[in-house]
């Protein structure tokens, strides 16, 4: 299984993200500042995960950190 991480919920994400997680052999996390927007994007979808990741404002914690260094 491949795993993707994709760096924000922007505009375009959500076509990319249901284009890709209608592949069976592919899981995803879609990180973004704000959880609620990376959860809508992922809502549904067995193989996405959602996390918070604020690059700018250095909001990240142990954990994502090596769930980043993991994709």
């Amino acid at each position: 299984m491949k795993h993707i991480l994709l760096l924000g919920a922007g505009f375009v994400s959500k076509p990319l993200v249901d284009y890709l997680l209608s592949v069976p052999d592919f899981s995803m996390t879609v990180a973004n500042r704000t959880l609620h927007k990376a959860e809508a994007l992922v809502a549904g979808h067995p193989r996405g995960q959602a996390i918070q990741l604020d690059l700018i404002n250095g909001n990240r914690s142990e954990e994502h950190t090596s769930e980043l260094q993991s994709h």
